[in-house]
């Protein structure tokens, strides 16, 4: 064997034991604690550390090409953020910390892994192994410079948790801390600082030798300390191995069996298919399982069985000395605990000692836990170890309960709680075998003092229900005089047969006691809600849920009917199940209801009738719009047509004139019929049309006068639309003040400023004429358009300086007179 396969054979051995530790760490994990994951990681991560070195130099060995497992010993980084979290969630299971270092440092070391592989950024790919020769990637130095600074973080804080953690955490960790710190400040100076320093020539890959310190060490603080016992890993593992070789060999056998008669294709599907049938088809694979486990456990850790044989008890044994010492008989049988004593609190909140096994009853009596001691254990409410809490100071909680423990020759003390409150304490001696406490026992424990809890409270409610028995006839009397005095009817029944129905309920259905106990519930209800109280009925018989109150109708013994109210409910009568059921008459208030009712109907009718009538006015007023449309506005068309044609033809000036004066009033009469008719016709006017029909007023009135004109907008999103008053009176107000303009003003531009938003519209129109001072007057024009604001609820202002500017503003929504035309 060549010195390449001395290196690669141990290699593997170590990367097989480093996969076997993460592999048994991750199966030990019954309650997904997160530190336990974070250790199975670090173990696979340096598994494939020490595994692909193991291929390089196995390959090596055989001339073979390597690089590729080369460039992938970088694997053993990702180590790095596995062994940080390890350590935060041991000081904390919801550590922000250690899920930031899983976010940040995962996904970089994976990027530095896939370069490795895939680029020669890092590594260039250029190697001899012995002696050891490695060019530099441009980014190799920086990243082993970066690992072994995380790695000497790794390094710090392990050290800090060795100090900080007390008890038996402290002994637990100290092997597994310690093989980390060997490991990890190995790793950090060979295959971080010593690659900077080209004059030493190290394979960086020989870090993953020190990884077996860390192995070994770790294997024996489980085996040592107990984490869990390796022999349930043994079993598990064993019978995994004989299933699969007893699996493929049944198989290869029927193969051999089938190929010469059926051919090999067919011969694989019946092999598989019988050999199947025999693993998961019958009871055979769960006996080879206990079996091996019956070889190698011998019997122990059996904690279903325990746990059933617990539950049977709670489930049969009704009294509750009987009970505890047939559960204290299991903890002996299955834990073989060398002393139990058990404390139950008593009505009065003492604790009182029911049941003591393997030391003198005067010892537990003579050291009684006080008031502060027990707060601390029910605030804590887990199971407290005895090297847990050996360093911690006398005088707190930890300490007291330290000090009671050596007394008692306590090893673990169970907190019985029930709903977090403490109902007693149960405490065991060390196990008769010296072992120590694994975590399985301490599960079983955690279950059986649940159980514990579960039988005192039944305990309690089993003699509150002697109580309970004792005045049930003083309760019946107390319940049958307030039937016979209340005015509610009260019936019980039980499937429909009356069983009781008080004074009030005979004279609600005007039948006799007598009457009742001869016929069937059903018999006073009205037909059309027979089928719904029976369901509801028999569905709360049955134990399902149903609606407690509802309302149907009853006939009384002279045919009248009547509405009740029922408030129905289940009691055990005799035994069995029955309905119980509160009546009230409400009559009244039905009637009243089916008034206000009708009332109702005949409103909306009366309102469907408008309704249709304002439909017929929106047709007829469209029909008037429509033939204001094609008469009027065909005529002044054909005005404007005619008048234009006449106008281009004439030779005379004195005709033109005239001609031109009827083909712009023509037009301003078009303008004005379709102002008009966009006014009142809401189905197309928004603020977006208004806006637009402005503009193109104003632009048509003022450009063919050789007068500029601009405009201005600036609108917020409105759900409400103009109505038609808001439509026609500003366009009148608009065309008033443009005219003016034109008329009198001698302007040369036009200005026009429009705001809308919720609460108002603004209007303003600037010219640069000769203002009012210049002879400008108001005249009728003005007081039209005031009075058309006003009539919306705004107003209109004038002002001159420089030129003219007209102002409206009218208030959104229009208050007046708006709301009294509608």
């Amino acid at each position: 064997m060549d010195l390449f396969e001395i290196i690669g054979y141990s290699l593997v051995g170590v990367a097989v034991m480093e996969l076997l530790l993460g592999f048994i760490i991750l199966t030990q994990n019954p309650g997904k604690s997160p530190v336990h994951k974070a250790v199975a990681a670090f173990s696979f991560f340096c598994s494939g550390y020490a595994l692909f070195p193991a291929l390089t130099y196995l390959r090596a060995s055989k001339g073979l090409d390597f690089e590729l497992f080369a460039r992938a010993t970088w694997i053993g980084w990702l180590s790095i953020p596995a062994a940080l979290q390890f350590i935060l969630y041991l000081k904390d299971e919801q550590s922000r910390a250690a899920r930031l270092v899983g976010w940040i440092l995962y996904p970089f070391w994976a990027g530095v892994f896939l370069l490795c592989l895939f680029t020669n950024v890092v590594e260039p790919g250029v190697y001899s192994l012995i002696p050891y020769v490695s060019d530099d990637g441009l980014l190799e130095n920086p990243l082993r410079v970066f690992g072994a600074v995380l790695i000497l973080w790794v390094i710090i804080e392990s050290y800090r948790l060795k100090k900080q953690v007390k008890g038996i955490k402290k002994t637990q960790l100290d092997y597994f801390l310690t093989g980390i710190i060997i490991f990890g400040g190995s790793s950090a100076l060979i295959a971080g600082f010593l690659q900077l320093v080209h004059s030493v020539d190290v394979d960086p890959s020989y870090g993953a030798y020190f990884s077996f310190p860390w192995v070994v060490l770790t294997f024996y603080a489980i085996i040592r300390y107990s984490l869990f016992d390796i022999r349930l890993v043994i079993s598990r593992s064993l019978s995994i191995v004989l299933l699969v070789l007893i699996f493929s060999g049944l198989q290869s056998v029927l193969f051999l069996l089938f190929q010469s008669a059926v051919g090999s294709s067919l011969a694989i599907l019946l092999s598989l298919s019988i050999a199947g049938v025999i693993f998961f088809g019958t009871p055979f694979r769960n006996r080879l399982q206990a079996q091996v486990r019956k070889v190698v456990v011998k019997g122990r850790y059996d904690y279903q069985h325990v746990l059933k044989e617990s539950i049977k008890a709670i489930v049969t044994i009704l009294d509750l000395d009987e009970l505890l010492n047939y559960i204290i008989d299991i903890m002996k049988t299955s834990l073989g605990a060398e002393n139990i004593c058990l404390l139950l609190k008593e009505e009065d909140g003492t604790y009182r000692v029911r049941h003591v096994f393997g030391i003198p009853e005067e010892t537990v009596r003579s050291c009684p836990p006080d008031n502060s001691l027990l707060q601390w254990i029910e605030r804590t409410g887990r199971i407290v170890i005895r090297q847990d809490v050996e360093d911690q100071p006398p005088h707190e909680g930890g300490g007291k309960l330290f000090a009671y423990m050596q007394r008692t020759g306590a090893e673990l003390v169970v907190p019985l709680l029930y709903k977090g409150q403490l109902r007693g304490i149960l405490t065991l001696g060390r196990k008769g075998s010296k072992n120590r406490y694994v975590q399985g026992d301490i599960d079983l424990l955690d279950a059986l003092a649940d159980h514990v809890a579960v039988a005192l409270e039944n305990a309690r409610l089993y003699e509150d229900a002697r109580r309970v028995k004792g005045s049930l006839h003083e309760s019946e009397l107390r319940f049958l005089t307030l039937a016979q005095t209340t005015t509610a009817a009260i019936f019980i029944h039980q499937g429909g047969k009356f069983l009781y129905a008080n004074p009030a309920g005979e004279a609600m259905a005007g039948y006799t006691r007598e009457e009742f106990m001869a016929m069937d519930f059903w018999h006073i209800v009205h037909p059309a809600y027979v089928d719904m109280v029976r369901e509801r009925a028999q569905a709360r018989l049955s134990g399902e849920k149903v609606i407690p109150e509802y309302e149907f109708k009853v006939i009384k013994k002279n045919g009248e009917e009547r509405w009740v109210n029922m408030t129905a409910g289940t009691i055990e009568y005799e035994g069995r199940p029955a309905v119980i059921g509160t009546l009230f008459d409400i009559t009244a208030r039905k009637q009243a209801e089916e008034e206000r009712m009708k009332f109702y109907q005949e409103s909306t009718r009366q309102y469907q009738e408008r309704i249709e009538e304002e439909k017929r006015h929106v047709m007829e007023k469209e029909k008037i719009l429509m033939d204001l449309h094609d008469g009027i506005g065909g005529i002044t068309t054909n005005i404007s047509i005619l008048a234009e044609i006449a106008r281009k033809t004439a030779m005379n000036e004195a005709v033109k004139k005239p001609l031109s004066t009827i083909t712009r009033l023509a037009r301003e009469g078009i303008s004005e019929i379709r102002s008009f008719m966009h006014s009142l016709d809401t189905k197309d006017t928004d603020w977006h049309t208004l806006i637009a029909e402005l503009r193109n007023q104003g632009m048509n009135m003022v450009e063919p006068h050789s007068i500029s004109f601009q405009m201005k907008t600036a609108k917020k999103n409105m759900k409400s639309k103009p109505g038609s008053l808001l439509w026609v009176n500003t366009f009148r107000i608009y065309k008033e003040a443009l005219t003016n303009v034109i008329k009198h003003s001698k302007a040369t531009a036009v200005t026009v400023m429009l705001e809308i938003d919720e609460e108002k519209l603004s209007l303003a129109i600037y010219d640069d004429g000769i203002g009012l001072d210049g002879g400008r007057s108001g005249g009728r024009g003005l007081s039209t358009m005031k009075a058309r604001a006003e009539e919306m609820g705004g107003s209109v202002t004038i002002t001159s300086d420089g030129g003219t500017r007209v102002s409206l503003e009218i208030p959104l929504p229009l208050k007046y007179p708006l709301q009294g035309m509608e």
